[in-house]
């Protein structure tokens, strides 16, 4: 009997250790950070400043932010566009079309201002493949969102600060561009669909999407939320090649971001829409 029960004793320890250990593992795999130096611990290294004759990036080591050290932008130039000064990082990497992301940093100012951030690409036209702005007040504050990318490929994330007036002062820290794990949306680039934006978009209450397929196929279009969860299975059904386009009843949603996306039997794409109301 105290055989017995030793061995149950030794038993559930390590049980309860794998369940640790194993857990530990999966928390830690769940998400991918894809930023580098991103609490400055390294100086300014693998951040790059745009549009020097507008403002400076430099090392604040005074913890005006939590931390050691935060990033201190100041706004030198007189620039009228959000765009003529920029303080960014480059993503060789980038982003997975269809895969869950969240961005996340603390910020000050000295006094109350308006930040853009953009993920966008590395080459004219610079298009943006995300875009949030956000009030900074002078209390430290954290901005965190969560979206799904409709891209894939090479990208820059960016903070653009040229419209915020000479003289003004933004601290960055702790700044995460994360990759989640278990996205509910996959896109497998390929040349054999083609879908096009919505019309209209923004939308309302009705809209309509057009795609083309190289082959007669069964497909599905689904409607996402920002955080890459279902909202709307609309559309299951056999269509022939070519093209086809089908209206989706969208009056339920309400405004903001969302993406839709066409399966096939081996492929799917995706790609953003905007609901108003």
């Amino acid at each position: 009997m105290v055989l017995k029960n030793t061995f149950l004793k030794s038993l559930f320890s390590i049980s309860l250790f794998l369940i640790f250990f194993l857990g530990s593992n999966l928390n830690v795999n769940s998400q991918t950070e894809i930023l580098l130096n991103n609490s400055f611990d390294d100086a300014l290294n693998n951040w790059e400043v745009w549009g020097e004759t507008n403002g400076t990036a430099e090392i604040d080591n005074t913890s005006v932010l939590e931390g050691t050290n935060s990033a201190k932008i100041t706004l030198t130039g007189g620039g009228g566009e959000s765009w003529e000064f920029g303080f960014a990082q480059s993503i060789s990497g980038g982003l997975i079309s269809g895969k869950s992301y969240t961005v996340k940093y603390t910020a000050v100012a000295n006094t109350d201002i308006t930040v853009e951030q953009v993920i966008q690409e590395v080459n004219s036209p610079w298009d943006n493949y995300y875009t949030s702005t956000l009030s900074v007040g002078t209390s430290p504050q954290t901005f965190e969102e969560t979206f799904v990318a409709d891209v894939t490929g090479e990208c820059n994330y960016v903070f653009q600060l040229g419209a915020i007036g000479t003289g003004n002062i933004v601290w960055l820290d702790d700044i995460h561009l994360i990759e989640l794990a278990g996205s509910n949306v996959t896109d497998i680039q390929n040349s054999g669909i083609t879908l096009s934006q919505n019309v209209p978009n923004p939308a309302n209450y009705l809209t309509a999407i057009k795609f083309t397929l190289e082959k007669p196929d069964f497909v599905n279009i689904s409607i996402y939320d920002i955080s890459g969860k279902k909202i709307i299975d609309a559309i299951n059904n056999n269509f022939p090649a070519g093209n086809n386009t089908v209206d989706i009843n969208v009056e339920n949603l309400k405004s903001g971001i969302y993406f839709y996306t066409l399966k096939t039997s081996d492929l799917s794409k995706t790609m953003k829409m905007n609901i108003i109301r």
